[in-house]
C-alpha cells in the first residue's frame, strides 16, 4: 500500500453541554480510532484519555492532551457567560447543547487543524477534520464506514474542501446549482444580512467535515481567529462556527471549494 498523503484531525473535549452522554460521544470517536491504517490527531483531554484509551492501542493515531484552558479565548469565558445570562437569547434552539463552551469548542476545529499541521505528526500534505461524534449520521455498519473514510485519503485539495448544507437545497434553483462560488456568495448576500447569526444556525456549511492543503488550512485558522476575537471582544458574543465560516467565506470565496451535502453520510462521501 502507497504512503497516505492525509491525515484525519479531530478532538473532543468533555463538560461543555447537557447534550449527550460522553459513553455515547467515545463509542462514536472510537469508530475513527479503530481505522487503524490511516493516521490520525485526535485532541482530548488527559483525564478522558486515562479513563477510556490509555488501556488500547490505536494504530497510527497521535493523542495530543489538550484542556479547555488552553484554548486561546478562554478567558473570556466568565464575561461570555455572565452576557448571555444577563441578555438571554429567548430564541436559542437547543440550549441544553448551545451553550458558550460548546460554541468555543466548535470554533477551535480551526484552530485545532492549526496545531495539527504544525507538528505533522505523520508528514503529510493533506488534512481532514473529522467531528469526533460523526458516526452518528451513519446508517451503515462499521465496515462500511471504514470504506468510505478510507476514500478521503485519495483526494487532493490546494483550496478549502467543505460540505454546502441543505439551504442550497432550498434556495437553489435547477438551474443554479452548477454555480460557482463567487456567485453563490452573492445569491446568499440578502439572506445572511438579515439574520442574527447569534440566535441562529445558517446552514450554509455544514460543520462535521473539511480539510485541504496545509497552507490553506492555515490561512482558514488564522481567519477564524480573527473572527473570533472580533465578536469576542467588541460583541460579547459567540456563535456556531459554521456561522463564522460562513463569513469568511462571503469574504473570500476563492479560498473554498465547496460540494454539496446533508446531515448523512454525503457529507463524506461527498467530499
Amino acid at each position: 500500500m502507497s504512503k497516505t498523503t492525509t491525515t484525519i484531525i479531530s478532538g473532543f473535549l468533555t463538560d461543555i453541554n447537557n447534550d449527550k452522554n460522553i459513553d455515547t460521544y467515545i463509542n462514536y470517536g472510537k469508530k475513527i480510532l479503530e481505522i487503524n491504517d490511516i493516521p490520525k490527531i485526535i485532541f482530548i483531554e488527559k483525564n478522558t484519555y486515562d479513563t477510556y484509551f490509555i488501556n488500547h492501542t490505536y494504530s497510527q493515531c497521535e493523542f495530543i492532551f489538550f484542556e479547555k484552558k488552553d484554548m486561546y479565548y478562554y478567558r473570556y469565558l466568565d464575561d461570555l457567560e455572565k452576557y448571555n445570562s444577563i441578555n438571554p437569547i429567548q430564541n436559542l434552539p437547543n440550549p441544553n447543547k448551545n451553550t458558550i463552551k460548546y460554541f468555543m469548542v466548535q470554533c477551535y476545529k480551526t484552530e485545532w487543524m492549526k496545531i495539527a499541521i504544525n507538528k505533522n505528526c505523520f508528514s503529510t500534505n493533506q488534512f481532514v477534520w473529522l467531528d469526533f461524534g460523526i458516526y452518528h449520521i451513519f446508517e451503515k455498519n462499521q465496515e462500511t464506514f471504514n470504506l468510505i473514510i478510507h476514500s478521503l485519503i485519495s483526494k487532493k485539495y490546494d483550496k478549502i474542501r467543505i460540505a454546502n448544507g441543505y439551504l442550497l437545497n432550498d434556495f437553489l434553483q435547477k438551474d443554479k446549482v452548477n454555480m460557482i462560488n463567487d456567485e453563490l456568495c452573492y445569491f446568499f448576500e440578502d439572506y445572511f444580512i438579515n439574520r442574527n447569526i447569534y440566535d441562529d444556525v445558517i446552514w450554509f456549511f455544514l460543520g462535521g467535515i473539511f480539510g485541504g492543503s496545509s497552507d490553506i488550512l492555515l490561512i482558514f485558522a488564522d481567519k477564524m481567529k480573527e473572527k473570533c476575537l472580533y465578536q469576542i471582544q467588541n460583541k460579547n458574543r459567540l456563535t456556531w462556527e459554521v456561522n463564522l465560516w460562513y463569513s469568511i467565506y462571503y469574504d473570500n470565496p476563492e479560498l473554498f471549494d465547496c460540494f454539496l451535502a446533508e446531515h448523512n453520510s454525503t457529507m463524506i462521501e461527498n467530499y
